[in-house]
């Protein structure tokens, strides 16, 4: 199932990857299978994972043929996604042919993007530099159609695949319905912020995170423990930000009623 990565406000660069050796080796570092894409699919969102199941890379891919590749990436805020996509297949490059080519703008029609915040928070949709950062959990962060669960092995699977047989990881995506003063959030702080309890006192442990934010709708999608990753719980910010958990990522939800 295609998932997309980036949104309207992203910077994002193509890489041609060509070569039957290299399409073979990005399939292997992957959690894409990339035996069952088509050349008429949408590109679709990949992983590259560390052994122990954290985001080393996260790219879309575009299969042009049984040769050919088009790697795209996110060029903001720096270009951490790019040398992590490159320095990653470098790492696992051996006697390998191909030739991967120099990043250029990717045009509009060539990937998949978000265009509004407020229906990608209402879908619970991660994208690339809220949600999904280098060294999160994909399963924690939303990205459970990233990873193929018919593919044979790939680095951190091992680690994924233990975590779905328990059912769930130790944090989930929820979509908070927030209640704020309009006017109070012009001079608010970057995400994320730290989130809390609402009824802990000023010493509570954080329970949480909140990663995206829309001032229109009200909502937000956030990072939670998943002891608090429960419809209706209540949660605070710093920020005299208050919130409710409207919904939970039912992929999870869904994984785990297969395996109980």
């Amino acid at each position: 199932m295609n998932q997309r990565l980036f949104s309207d406000q992203d910077t994002i660069v193509k890489l041609t990857l060509t070569g039957k050796q290299g399409v073979e080796l990005v399939d292997r570092l992957s959690t894409l299978d990339l035996k069952s894409i088509t050349p008429s699919s949408p590109s679709e969102t990949a992983l590259f994972l560390s052994d122990r199941g954290k985001i080393k890379a996260a790219f879309q891919i575009k299969k042009l043929n049984e040769e050919t590749l088009d790697i795209f990436l996110a060029l903001n805020p720096d270009e951490r996604w790019l040398e992590a996509f490159q320095s990653t297949l470098e790492q696992f490059t051996f006697s390998e042919r191909y030739e991967l080519s120099k990043p250029k703008p990717a045009l509009g029609q060539e990937v998949l993007v978000h265009q509004s915040i407020e229906k990608r928070i209402g879908d619970l949709s991660p994208t690339i530099n809220h949600e999904v950062t280098l060294d999160s959990n994909p399963l924690e962060v939303g990205l459970f159609n990233a990873i193929h669960q018919t593919k044979g092995c790939y680095p951190g699977q091992e680690v994924i695949e233990k975590t779905l047989s328990i059912g769930s990881p130790a944090k989930i995506l929820c979509l908070l319905q927030l209640d704020f003063d309009s006017n109070a959030t012009n001079t608010l702080p970057p995400l994320p912020w730290d989130l809390y309890p609402a009824d802990d006192d000023a010493t509570a442990r954080s329970c949480g995170q909140l990663t995206s934010f829309s001032k229109s709708s009200k909502q937000g999608l956030s990072i939670l423990k998943k002891t608090f990753a429960e419809k209706d719980k209540k949660v605070r910010s710093d920020h005299d930000i208050q919130g409710i958990v409207a919904r939970v990522d039912p992929k999870l939800s869904q994984n785990s009623k297969k395996r109980s």
